[in-house]
């Protein structure tokens, strides 16, 4: 089974590896403000929840990737051509299974994604969109701490 602390470090390397993304933030979007200094662009994942089918554990995230605009938006749809790019580079990356296949899971077909703009405290812009990674689970009591 794949566990949430595992699909978290594997963003965060991806996220250190693509030459494209210069911050990562795990956790909730409107933390993003209060974690200091934040290098853009950005790939932020906040955790959705996750849900049990007999063999079978499910997680869904939102990844929002932003960066700044500057004054007089002239460079928006450059960011969001950008930006796009980026979202699409994690969608294939968690669609292979991580790094070479690393990870058993599987990820939904079809993602959605939703432009931005002036999201947050700062003029940034971007693409958002859900994923939902399923992953093999067992029900088996011998491993309950009791």
């Amino acid at each position: 089974m794949v566990t949430i602390k595992q699909i978290k470090t594997h963003l965060n390397t991806f996220a250190n590896n693509h030459l494209q993304i210069h911050g990562y933030h795990f956790g909730q979007f409107y933390d993003i403000n209060t974690s200091g200094t934040i290098d853009y662009p950005l790939m932020a994942v906040q955790p959705e929840g996750s849900s049990i089918r007999k063999g079978e554990m499910e997680y869904e995230f939102t990844i929002a990737i932003a960066d700044i605009v500057q004054k007089g938006d002239g460079d928006w749809v450059d960011i969001l051509n950008d930006t796009q790019r980026i979202a699409s580079d994690i969608v294939t990356e968690v669609r292979q299974g991580g790094f070479a296949g690393t990870y058993d899971w599987t990820m939904q077909e079809g993602v959605n994604m939703t432009s931005f703009k002036e999201r947050w405290d700062e003029e940034v812009t971007g693409w958002s969109f859900k994923i939902k990674i399923k992953t093999d689970w067992d029900y088996n009591q011998c491993a309950i701490p009791v």
